[in-house]
């Protein structure tokens, strides 16, 4: 095998799903007319002669001055405009993305040259955001300013792969992006039910509105998320366990119809949620059809996401207005009352991340860290008793000293 000269590049092989892959790596100008030099990288070759090929072909192009990327005289918008039209994403995805950009980075950085777009740029950028980038002038939330940056930091790394710009902006540290520190700190406490106020709602709602009644009870006692809940048909129940394998999102884009999604859950991770023997009960009053919907409307038909909150609101505050002393919350909040509800139950929190699906064991202890510090003084108050109960008495004890 021949040797790769200096000045011709390198291969580096990966492993993927698909089996091994191959990363071209040289070195070039790092504009026309420059003498700087810097390296450029491409992935995604199905064999090392494929990518021994491309960086032959690459050299050449600079040499001669043909390679287009290199002049790239565009703003951030025009990049980000080809960028979203061409990047693969789920249909929520690029409905976040898309609407991140029209808000928060095009009004700031869109008229800047991509290639000029530097870090210290961008951590202006998100300072603003973080004082006044909201509506009316109102401050963003450190996540809100977080997604702002992602974007960039996922849509510039393409940029830096095709070689628009020398380095992504978006990976340096002069950007300062908010930190998890501060997305956790900014975090309001949520609010949840206590298990009687949880139960109060419930029997409420079989008096006012008993059409709805099943359909909260579903969500009060599994955690599932709103489009989880929307997805479940007849089939997915068995009397016991629910099995959560898709969910229903919401796609809105400018000037386009909102669009309803069936999409596979998170990392197709499909997960099983069983119900305590009392809501079983309580559900073996539903007849459930196979392909009919689980959650649904009086006249049997399949909601959609936001009609589900449209109707929380309309019952919680109606509730909330009869029973002043209950606090008003949110559809989400009760996922996260269910999941309070299990820790302070004992349950330990691995399996809260189970049942309720976060990627991350961390999410769960970022969210329920409250919940956590009240089972910590539960358990050393049961430690305490457990030493009080085997505790040995003064006539147990041997008070002699032993002689050296």
């Amino acid at each position: 095998m021949v040797k790769r000269q200096y000045g011709e590049g390198s291969i580096r092989g990966y492993k993927t799903k698909r089996g091994m892959r191959y990363e071209a790596r040289w070195h070039e100008p790092s504009s026309p007319f420059s003498t700087e030099s810097v390296r450029r990288a491409k992935g995604g070759f199905s064999t090392k002669k494929e990518a021994a090929r491309y960086i032959r072909q690459r050299l050449v192009k600079v040499e001669a001055g043909l390679a287009e990327d290199l002049n790239y005289a565009g703003t951030v918008t025009d990049f980000l405009d080809d960028w979203l039209k061409t990047h693969r994403g789920g249909p929520s995805t690029m409905s976040g993305y898309r609407r991140i950009a029209r808000r928060y980075v095009i009004p700031h950085v869109g008229n800047i040259k991509l290639r000029e777009l530097a870090p210290n740029t961008l951590a202006r950028m998100y300072r603003v955001l973080e004082s006044r980038g909201g509506k009316d002038g109102r401050s963003l939330s450190p996540t809100t300013v977080l997604k702002a940056h992602q974007l960039l930091s996922v849509a510039l790394s393409d940029a830096e792969e095709q070689g628009l710009i020398a380095r992504n902006p978006a990976k340096m540290k002069s950007a300062k992006p908010p930190t998890r520190s501060d997305v956790k700190n900014a975090r309001k406490p949520t609010e949840i039910w206590t298990p009687s106020q949880l139960e109060a709602f419930l029997d409420w709602v079989k008096k006012n509105y008993p059409d709805w009644y099943h359909n909260w009870l579903i969500y009060a006692h599994t955690g599932m998320r709103r489009g989880e809940g929307v997805a479940l048909r007849g089939r997915d129940f068995d009397g016991r366990t629910f099995r959560l394998q898709r969910s229903v999102v919401v796609v809105k884009n400018l000037d386009s119809p909102t669009k309803r999604v069936t999409k596979a859950l998170k990392s197709n991770n499909s997960r099983s949620v069983t119900v305590s023997p009392l809501v079983q009960k309580e559900l073996k009053e539903v007849t459930f059809r196979p392909n009919g919907p689980i959650i649904r409307k009086p006249d049997g038909s399949a909601p959609g996401p936001d009609y589900v909150t449209q109707m929380w609101i309309q019952q919680v505050k109606e509730f909330v207005a009869e029973h002043p002393e209950v606090p008003y919350i949110r559809l989400h909040d009760l996922r996260h009352t269910h999941a309070s509800h299990l820790i302070a139950a004992g349950v330990s929190s691995r399996v809260v991340q189970e049942r309720l699906g976060h990627e991350t064991h961390q999410i769960t202890m970022d969210l329920y860290t409250h919940v956590m510090d009240g089972a910590q003084d539960e358990a050393i108050a049961k430690l305490e008793a457990y030493y009080e109960r085997h505790a040995p008495t003064l006539d147990d004890e041997d008070d002699t000293c032993p002689v050296g």
